[in-house]
């Protein structure tokens, strides 16, 4: 869902950095549309399948900082996968 929203230069960038700096770099960009569009009142939790092994209650129990951390992370683990190929 994410690679819908960046371009293929924007994710070579992502991929130049640490998974942390990614993180803290993304907090206001991604991070933000995450919490925006994924977290704060919204009726489908369908995002939900980027967190395998993850129930919902898991996942929004936390501060809304800390859940779309999660998601830039394993946003950041799928990129990693796919550059590899």
């Amino acid at each position: 869902m994410l690679d819908a929203l960046t371009c293929p230069e924007d994710r070579k960038l992502f991929l130049q950095q640490s998974k942390a700096d990614f993180v803290s770099d993304q907090h206001f960009g991604l991070g933000l549309w995450i919490r925006n569009n994924w977290i704060y009142g919204i009726e489908d939790k369908a995002c939900m399948c980027m967190l395998p092994g993850l129930s919902k209650d898991e996942v929004f129990l936390d501060h809304p900082d800390c859940v779309s951390s999660r998601f830039l992370e394993k946003y950041y683990d799928h990129l990693k996968r796919v550059d590899k190929g």
